[in-house]
């Protein structure tokens, strides 16, 4: 490469030196020769041109260096008239001139808007300019004009703005790398056309640059017919030509495409591209067949084919790719069968994946040997069993081992466990099978990092022993039983759905959790107090549906790293929210179904932003709902039903974004059951990013009016009021709930009509107004057109219309005002009535008696005698 100029001898020295040679002198010719090369480089100072060194010195002056940690950053070190000696500077021994700067990764902060285009264009011998991974975002794209420039790398530096079109001028390229040099948005690129004056141009990457707006990306690229290596990562590229016709890229060693929208069928040009070592189209939108012709690339090393949409077979003309270390195709829709000969002349092969591919099957024979050491194989959700595959026997090398969902059945063979014994750290998922059996009383003995093996028929005890390698151990689904076994170096534990019981305290000796999921199990006894001491990195903890008693432990508080927390369906007690107040990175919370009391605290919408999921149902919590939930942006699923909440509902509900926009998703360190109550049943969702957003506040002890801000929450799918104290009107804004599915205001004093804004909403497929106040006339149309079943507006005596009985006596609405006066009528009608019968009554009792005592002479005289006695007594008195 490039070597550092050493300086000559001053002209001064050498012109004293000669004035004192005789002529005959042997050393006269050199030393003239000497001073005249002196002499031509008068200009420069201690070995660096001063107009170059000034020029860098200007450059440098372009940065912030304090904020970039001042004296530890290699500029600062660009002191003294040696330019050539400074960090990242690099001359030519002859002459003296900067020929490379290279600045990779330095993390410089540019503070001007022209900082190279001003300070380097003096720099005019550069042949290496590398400015990566620093900082240009308040600068423009530059004008470069280094007509001698072989290598441009500005990677990473985000230039704010400006046009590629000046690189046309560096006609003497052979490498650029542009990977995310532009801001997004910041310049719109809308063509190519500079690429056609770099002729000598081998390396181009443009990953990152967004190329939708460019026709035709493709005419400029294959014009440079010396390109080896084309990246064209991440470029929202969205066509490619199809035809070979007009296609000359045969110098190409590497093409990469990785993540675009291309959306065709594979190029008919690239099976021509003989000399391709590495071909990436990873995620790229292709589908359809692959071409046998695959197998004329024999130069072929790494192929990565993954998440695409390709069928079709896999062409069993790639034995022929004898070269092939890397094969991924996964993540495709291949089926067929995958036989020995496919993989008959693979003899490098290292990675082999075909994982997610649910029609393809592997048909081998049991006592075939490949030619073949993988490190990696990939065969999970294709058909691989019933019996285990025995040629994997063989593969002692293997460090990642995916059989998930791969059918099959039965004990699993006893040298697997001598193998993942010998190997060096190995990862195991196979997950989904029906294995049988039970696992070794100690894989101490292995060299495991992960092993996964949930999902299968496994039962009888767990191992008393794991391996110190082993970090992720997942036995989750089968029917394992006993007790929990110390295990002190996990650091991600998961046993939910199995059969254990008994405590957990062996957990006291796991300082290294970060995700602990024993859920839907049989454990008893407090949840112990060394969770949140002995394992404060602990992230996800699940301990649902088991039954743990006593209190919550208060040293919970110490896990500040916690994202959720599951503790739902045990019998526990104690004010578990007062406790979570540094748990600041929580975003799933479930603490249904248990013994809580306290309050919601008002602190919880500043001290947990992150909080997507909050369950609370079925406890004992009391006070009223903080109007600070609303500052829980993210907030998508809030159910505080069957608590002793009470007052009002917030006016400022409407005010939680993550209800009212459609781009909130969720997502959690590990797969948890989200539990919705809606359409008047629990719902169950794995993870999914498309779960309907829920708020339910149903069975607490509420009052007011429901708040005009509900209609606000727009992507709400659930909404759950019921059996409350609430009063007033349906707000008319409940038009505004556009995705609601299931709405229930059930068991209320709610009055006055059903708003006709309710028939707007089109996805709304369960509704219950029953047992309220409500009058007037159903409204009709629409989505309520569906809803046929009378008892959704059952025991609202004054509501009239389809599809309750009572017809509507006008078209005119019937109003509350109307309503309350044929109340207050039949309420007059019926005191009258009680006042006319209780008049009639006395009457005729009156004229029986005195009819009696006329006619009967023995009733009469006793009576009177009766009468005297009475009168006699009291007047003694």
């Amino acid at each position: 490469m490039y070597i550092k100029y050493w300086p000559l001898p001053t002209h001064t020295t050498l012109l004293s030196a000669l004035l004192t040679m005789q002529p005959s002198n042997p050393l006269l010719p050199p030393l003239l020769l000497c001073l005249l090369v002196t002499l031509r480089h008068a200009t420069a100072a201690d070995g660096c041109l001063a107009a170059e060194r000034e020029a860098l010195l200007g450059f440098k002056a372009g940065f912030n260096l304090a904020g970039d940690g001042g004296g530890s950053n290699p500029m600062s070190l660009w002191q003294g008239q040696d330019c050539c000696g400074w960090p990242g500077v690099a001359c030519r021994n002859a002459t003296g001139r900067v020929v490379a700067l290279d600045l990779h990764g330095w993390e410089l902060q540019a503070t001007g808007r022209r900082t190279i285009s001003s300070s380097l264009l003096a720099l005019t011998q550069l042949r290496r300019l590398d400015l990566a991974g620093n900082d240009f975002s308040s600068s423009r794209f530059p004008e470069l004009s280094f007509r001698k420039l072989r290598y441009l790398d500005l990677s990473f530096t985000a230039f704010s703005g400006g046009r590629l079109d000046p690189l046309a001028n560096l006609s003497s390229l052979h490498y650029v790398d542009l990977t995310e040099a532009l801001s997004p948005g910041s310049y719109r690129i809308d063509h190519l056309r500079w690429l056609s004056g770099l002729p000598d141009l081998t390396h181009l990457d443009l990953s990152g640059l967004d190329l939708a707006n460019v026709s035709d990306w493709f005419s400029p690229v294959i014009s440079l017919n010396r390109l080896e290596a084309l990246y064209l990562e991440e470029c929202n590229l969205s066509t490619i030509p199809i035809s070979s016709a007009t296609v000359n890229l045969s110098s190409l060693v590497v093409l990469d495409l990785y993540n675009n929208s291309i959306a065709t069928v594979l190029p008919d040009w690239l099976w021509n591209l003989t000399s391709l070592v590495h071909l990436n189209l990873f995620q790229s939108g292709f589908a359809g067949p692959v071409s046998e012709a695959i197998g004329d690339l024999t130069s072929l090393e790494s192929l990565d084919l993954r998440y695409n949409s390709l069928n079709g077979s896999i062409p069993s003309s790639i034995s022929k790719l004898t070269g092939m270390v890397e094969m991924f195709l996964h993540a495709n829709d291949f089926g067929g069968v995958v036989s020995e000969a496919h993989f008959s002349n693979l003899t490098n092969l290292e990675y082999l994946w075909l994982s997610w591919n649910d029609r393809l099957s592997v048909s081998l024979r049991r006592n075939w040997e490949p030619p073949f050491q993988l490190t990696e194989v990939g065969l999970g959700g294709v058909l691989v069993g019933p019996q285990f595959p025995a040629w994997l026997k063989s593969q002692t090398g293997i460090r990642r081992l995916d059989l998930w969902g791969s059918g099959i059945e039965g004990a699993l063979p006893e040298w697997l466990w001598h193998n993942v014994s010998s190997a060096v750290n190995i990862s195991v998922d196979l997950s989904g099978n029906r294995i049988t059996g039970k696992l070794p009383p100690s894989l101490e003995f292995t060299k495991l990092t992960e092993l996964t093996l949930g999902s299968n028929l496994l039962e009888g005890p767990l191992p008393t022993e794991l391996p110190a390698s082993l970090g992720s151990l997942s036995l989750d689904n089968n029917s394992f039983s006993g007790h929990l076994p110390p295990w002190p170096y996990l650091n991600a534990l998961s046993l939910e759905n199995n059969k254990l019981e008994g405590s957990i305290s062996s957990l006291c000796q796991s300082t290294s959790l970060q995700l602990l999921v024993l859920s839907n199990n049989k454990f008893t006894g407090e949840i112990p107090h060394c969770l949140g001491e002995s394992s404060r990195g602990l992230q996800s903890l699940n301990l649902g549906n088991n039954g743990f008693s006593g209190t919550i432990p208060s040293s919970i508080r110490f896990l500040t790293g916690l994202t959720d927390l599951e503790l739902s369906n045990n019998g526990v007690s104690g004010e578990p929210l007062l406790l979570l107040e540094n748990c600041t990175m929580l975003s799933y919370v479930d603490l249904a179904e248990n013994r809580f009391t306290g309050i919601i605290p008002h602190w919880i919408g500043d001290n947990l932003p992150a909080l997507i999921y909050l369950r609370l149902r079925s406890n004992m919590f009391s006070g009223q709902i903080p109007t600070e939930l609303a500052k829980l942006q993210s907030l998508q699923i809030l159910d505080l039903a069957s608590n002793n909440l009470s007052g009002a509902i917030p006016a400022t509900i409407g005010n939680i974004s993550a209800m009212a926009s459609s781009q909130a998703t969720i997502f959690l360190l590990h797969p948890i059951d989200l539990h919705v109550y809606s359409k008047g049943q629990d719902m169950y969702y794995r993870q999914s990013p498309d779960l309907v957003n829920s708020l339910d506040l149903s069975s607490n002890s509420l009052v007011g009016d429901i708040p005009e801000g509900i209609g606000d929450l727009a992507s709400l799918g659930s909404l759950n009021l019921s059996r409350n104290r609430l009063t007033g009107k349906i707000p008319q804004s409940i038009g505004g709930l556009a995705l609601i599915e299931s709405l229930d205001l059930s068991m209320n004093l709610l009055s006055g009509n059903i708003p006709e804004s309710l028939s707007s909403l089109t996805f709304l497929s369960y509704l219950n107004l029953s047992y309220n106040n409500l009058s007037g006339e159903i409204p009709s149309g629409h989505q309520l057109q569906t809803l046929e079943d009378p008892s959704i507006y059952m025991n609202n005596p004054y509501l009239c219309g389809p599809p309750v009985s009572k017809s509507c006596s006008s078209n005119v609405t019937v109003t509350e005002t109307e309503s309350s006066e044929k109340e207050y009528g039949k309420n007059n009608s019926d005191l009258v009535w009680q006042c006319i019968s209780t008049i009639l009554g006395f009457v005729m009792g009156f004229w029986i008696f005195c009819g009696v005592i006329f006619f009967k002479d023995r009733w009469r005289h006793a009576y009177f005698s009766g009468m005297d006695k009475l009168f006699d007594g009291i007047f003694r008195q």
